[in-house]
Order: structure tokens, then C-alpha cells, then sequence
């Protein structure tokens, strides 16, 4: 990631433990929103200034930011847990099993070289229609996530 950051020109700077529990970076997002401001602000803090994102402390700066200024009592609300819990629950049934994921009309594109092929099927879904490639659908799953 730090390369493909470095040769494109994007600034990107790690937390200082990776991988870290995104949880309380998660709630926030939710209860600021969700919105594009608030994922930027997020992962600004996280990934282009490098800090902490895995405790409500941590994170302090950039929930009051986003107008949050009690952010223990707003990452600990029901309806915040409720809503990251229906959000996980929905990337499951949609099938998305990791970082960049896409879903579009039932269909999951996975990781940053998918983006193109995601931008080509925007563009003329039919073109993946070919033998070769419903013939790849039909394959039988090898192994399968608990």
C-alpha cells in the first residue's frame, strides 16, 4: 500500500500499529453521519497524519471536528452500535470479504486493481457476459469463511 501511495503521488503516512481494531474509528463515522466529510476527516486522521484510531481518546480531535463533542456517549449509543452491526451484517450477505470492496447490482468487485474492471462493467455490463466468464461463476467454492 505504501508503495502504490508513493508511486501515485498520495500521501499516506501508517497509524502507528497496523492492523489495529477499527471499531471506535467505525462508530464514529456512524454517529458523525456518515457522510463524505466525515469518512475524509477520519481517514485523514488515520492514514495521511498517521495516528491512533482505535480508542475513543484517540480519536477526540477529529470527532470534535465533526461537531462531536462527548464522543464516549456518542460511540456507546444503541443506535450507533446498531447501525455498524447492520452495516457488517449487510457487507456479509452482500458477500464483501475485504479492502477496497464495491457492491453493485449483486455484484462485488474486491481491491484496488478491481476498480477499473468495476469502471469497465459500468460502462457495458454485457461485455462480461462472455462463455469464459459465466463459465467462472459456475465454479464450486473451495473453501468457505466460518
Amino acid at each position: 500500500m505504501q508503495w502504490r501511495a508513493d508511486r501515485d503521488g498520495v500521501a499516506l503516512k501508517f497509524p502507528p500499529a497496523h492492523p489495529f481494531n477499527p471499531l471506535a474509528a467505525l462508530r464514529l463515522c456512524i454517529a458523525a453521519g456518515s457522510s463524505a466529510d466525515a469518512v475524509e476527516a477520519i481517514f485523514a486522521h488515520l492514514w495521511r497524519e498517521g495516528r491512533e484510531g482505535d480508542t475513543p481518546e484517540c480519536l477526540s480531535d477529529v470527532a470534535a471536528a465533526l461537531g462531536i463533542s462527548r464522543i464516549e456517549a456518542a460511540l456507546a449509543r444503541p443506535e450507533v452500535k446498531a447501525k455498524l452491526r447492520a452495516n457488517f451484517e449487510a457487507a456479509l450477505a452482500d458477500g464483501v470479504f475485504g479492502v477496497p470492496s464495491t457492491v453493485a447490482r449483486g455484484e462485488v468487485f474486491w481491491g484496488k486493481d478491481a476498480t477499473l474492471m468495476f469502471e469497465d462493467w459500468l460502462d457495458d455490463p454485457v461485455a462480461f457476459e462472455s462463455d469464459a466468464l459465466r463459465a467462472l461463476r459456475a465454479l464450486p467454492e473451495g473453501a468457505r469463511r466460518a
